[in-house]
């Protein structure tokens, strides 16, 4: 690792404490901040290891979902064979005093953000989610009924279609209709944990549209039904919920 000192880079949430300005022109400096005390609070750390002749590796921690310390272009390693292979958990502090304890539960170490014990808004969005993509649980455009990506579908939409709030590409949408023997079949990207319908109906005028298959399990891959009685004119759409 690039390190300024012997004892190894102390980062806080404001920069280096050495001083030193290898983070690069996309950090951005955070306030410092106090965690709560007499509670149960939950702390996340992120170590991103960098690819190998690059400054691409990051540091991020979470308190309570919010990201409180971001640090990127990092170097931490100059060969591939260097991974991260433990987790040590400890206390430090500059002054000793008594009386001090410090607890520790549900410790998880994982490859993916995990977040902390789910919170659920309003509308069934657990915070998770919204760190995972927003950054924090209360981000500016980050709620329910908002658009971050502007792309006609909310934020609500989103997570219930598994696609991702922030990439305008990412949508539910049909890709191409092809007629097969069995009649016609629908190509869409499917989100795994997400159950799809096709739905259809032959005039536009009509309220109701009829579910011509239902319960296709999404897998994260492109995933294909077919309507079995197809007909000259129809119109097709597609209908998604959650899996659980």
């Amino acid at each position: 690792m690039d390190q300024d000192s012997g004892w190894g880079d102390v980062l806080l949430s404001t920069g280096p404490l050495n001083g030193s300005d290898k983070l690069g022109p996309d950090f951005v400096p955070r306030p410092n901040m106090t965690p709560p005390l007499d509670r149960w609070v939950c702390y996340e750390l992120m170590v991103h290891c960098n690819t190998p002749g690059s400054r691409d590796g990051r540091v991020g921690i979470w308190v309570d979902g919010n990201l409180v310390i971001d640090h990127p272009n990092l170097r931490f390693r100059s060969i591939e064979g260097i991974i991260s292979r433990f987790v040590n958990l400890g206390v430090y502090s500059s002054e000793v005093r008594s009386n001090q304890t410090v607890w520790y539960d549900d410790v998880v170490v994982a490859t993916n953000y995990i977040g902390p014990i789910s919170r659920v808004d309003e509308y069934g969005i657990p915070d998770w989610w919204k760190v995972e993509h927003f950054g924090r649980r209360n981000a500016t455009d980050g709620g329910a009924l908002d658009d971050w990506d502007h792309d006609g579908m909310n934020n609500l939409g989103e997570y219930i279609s598994g696609t991702i709030p922030t990439n305008a590409l990412s949508v539910l949408r049909i890709l191409g209709l092809e007629p097969v023997p069995q009649g016609v079949r629908a190509r869409f990207q499917g989100a795994a944990g997400r159950l799809y319908s096709l739905q259809g109906k032959d005039e536009l005028t009509t309220a109701d549209w009829s579910v011509l298959s239902s319960n296709v399990a999404g897998t994260g891959a492109e995933t294909h039904v077919t309507d079995t009685n197809s007909q000259a004119c129809r119109f097709y759409r597609l209908g998604v919920r959650m899996e659980y």
